[in-house]
């Protein structure tokens, strides 16, 4: 027992220590307008892997660069992200956004020679991206409501002491990210933040089952949400996921509302040389679906954020 309130006190502090710093700072600008009605439509905006902070260049098999990424790409990145963004909003006429960040927000975490890669420390590029992401969901708050829901992933998962992946799986950044953001946004009249981060996390959207993880052990996309299904006893009519920087996807079984449509994201940063050793990664994108009340997904949009012919 008192091995639990130890665990309970130590995160309690953390958020108190988070919640302090938050208010600190100076208050952001809040939106002029509260959208008063949603509708029956919905834009599930679906990034993951943003690994911030760190910085490569990929090279192709003639010395070309396929994929540049540091701190100031991913900036320009999000800069395009939300202007597309925006747009499909103003062509759909929605004013409710569901943005599902679905992990791996950091770099540097699970081998040393990462630590080579990142500009700042660890903990100052957690703070960083967490005042990056809420101005950035602020600026979205103009146009519509935010929903914003993160999990924690494998990038982010502290391993102390030489420990290996899962003995310490509460121990994970994406917690103090999301705790940030929370804060950060919680005067915002527009924005509603989840402000747990979990290995898995159900939302529901206009009526339909979202099921959102990082997915480091999803391995077969149609097979991924039976299981899920299976094992939580939950109706799925979406799964998404992300970790392998590429973008997937799969029909699965069969609900009351339809099939259950299996989603592997691409990622914020590209492919990194990692990613092009094991044979996978693409291009850096996002992905934006259309979901609609008693229809379910009307349309998808891909969303492209290279900057150039290879992503200079």
């Amino acid at each position: 027992m008192n091995e639990n309130y130890r665990a309970e006190a130590r995160s309690e502090a953390l958020q108190d220590a988070v919640r302090e710093a938050v208010n600190g700072l100076e208050p952001m600008e809040l939106p002029p307008v509260q959208p008063t009605e949603t509708g029956n439509r919905s834009l599930v905006l679906c990034i993951g892997d943003f690994h911030f902070g760190a910085e490569w260049v990929v090279n192709g098999l003639y010395g070309e660069c396929i994929n540049r990424y540091d701190p100031d790409v991913f900036a320009r990145r999000m800069a395009i992200l939300l202007r597309q963004t925006v747009q499909i909003l103003e062509k759909e006429q929605i004013q409710d956004v569901v943005l599902l960040m679905c992990g791996d927000s950091l770099d540097g975490m699970l081998r040393a020679s990462q630590l080579m890669k990142l500009r700042w420390g660890v903990v100052e590029s957690c703070i960083r991206f967490s005042e990056y992401m809420s101005m950035w969901i602020g600026e979205l708050s103009h146009m519509a409501r935010v929903r914003v829901y993160n999990v924690d992933a494998n990038h982010t998962e502290l391993r102390p002491l030489g420990s290996r992946r899962g003995e310490f799986s509460g121990e994970n950044f994406e917690k103090i990210i999301t705790w940030y953001i929370s804060e950060r946004l919680r005067d915002n009249p527009n924005v509603e933040v989840d402000a747990t981060s979990e290995a898995m996390k159900r939302v529901d959207v206009q009526g339909y089952s979202f099921l959102v993880t990082h997915g480091t052990d999803v391995k077969k996309l149609d097979n991924a949400a039976k299981q899920a299904m299976l094992l939580h006893n939950e109706r799925i009519d979406f799964m998404v996921c992300a970790h392998k920087h590429r973008e997937q996807s799969a029909v699965s079984g069969y609900t009351d509302s339809g099939n259950t449509y299996v989603m592997r994201v691409p990622s914020i940063c590209g492919m990194d040389q990692f990613a092009q050793h094991l044979g996978y990664g693409g291009k850096p994108g996002a992905l934006a679906l259309v979901v609609e009340s008693g229809y379910g997904r009307r349309c998808e949009y891909p969303i492209q954020l290279a900057e150039g012919e290879y992503g200079n």
